[in-house]
């Protein structure tokens, strides 16, 4: 019930994921981070999925694992650049409505099921 309120309180997101995971899960938090319309600072491998995904739709930045002067720049460039951090996070927010609304969520689970049972 209070999901979109906490969500919707911060300026920008960290999501983690450790080295070795990639190919194996992406974080769910990822996609709510996404739905709120907030940019996210990534810590991960560059190969993962939410890497890959960020570059390409220009939003947020990607750290590597235990690069703390990386986080602590990247933190600090979104204090001080509010209009950028605010463009950034609603081009996540137009990722998550092209990509991973509910409704394109339904409509991936109803064609894998065609293909099954077909």
């Amino acid at each position: 019930e209070f999901l979109s309120h906490s969500l919707s309180a911060a300026s920008v997101h960290l999501i983690t994921l450790k080295e070795g995971f990639s190919g194996l899960m992406v974080p769910s938090k990822f996609y709510g981070c996404l739905a709120s319309g907030r940019t996210v600072i990534f810590e991960g491998p560059k190969e993962s999925t939410i890497a890959k995904t960020m570059s390409e739709e220009r939003f947020g930045k990607v750290i590597q694992n235990g690069d703390t002067a990386g986080l602590l720049q990247a933190v600090q460039g979104y204090r001080d650049h509010v209009d950028e951090t605010r463009k950034e996070g609603a081009r996540a927010r137009q990722v998550f409505e092209r990509n991973f609304s509910p409704e394109r969520g339904v409509a991936r689970y109803r064609k894998a099921l065609k293909e099954i049972f077909s």
